[in-house]
């Protein structure tokens, strides 16, 4: 039986949040990426990390508590089963597509600065 994954981790510091951007547009090592399918990724939102950061600290407020959630970093994938499975009916786009747009609805469309598709990984 497979299952769906939503993983959301609250990013507190800009070097979370940098970090997390490097890690997702594959500008540092990932160990869990296959190099040789890395160019197979999709990036939509900005073309690098810096791009990326400018994109992120234009949205965060004049004044931040020190204790501040600056950035949620969200994750959507599915089991290898699941995966298999949406990908064979041909769901696994809409799958993609049905996240992102909740994501939107829920914090606002203006507020997704960065969304990466890993091709590289097992399971994107």
């Amino acid at each position: 039986m497979g299952y769906q994954v939503l993983r959301v981790a609250k990013l507190t510091s800009n070097g979370n949040v940098g970090a997390s951007i490097a890690h997702a547009m594959r500008a540092r090592e990932t160990l869990n990426a296959d190099p040789e399918r890395t160019p197979k990724n999709q990036v939509v939102g900005a073309k690098t990390v810096a791009e990326a950061m400018a994109k992120y600290k234009a949205l965060l407020p004049e004044k931040i508590r020190s204790n501040a959630v600056r950035c949620l970093e969200y994750v959507i994938s599915a089991s290898p089963e699941s995966y298999k499975e949406l990908k064979k009916k041909g769901e696994w786009t809409n799958y993609l597509n049905d996240a992102l747009e909740w994501i939107k609805a829920k914090h606002g469309a203006k507020n997704v600065f960065l969304v990466c598709l890993h091709n590289d990984e097992t399971t994107p």
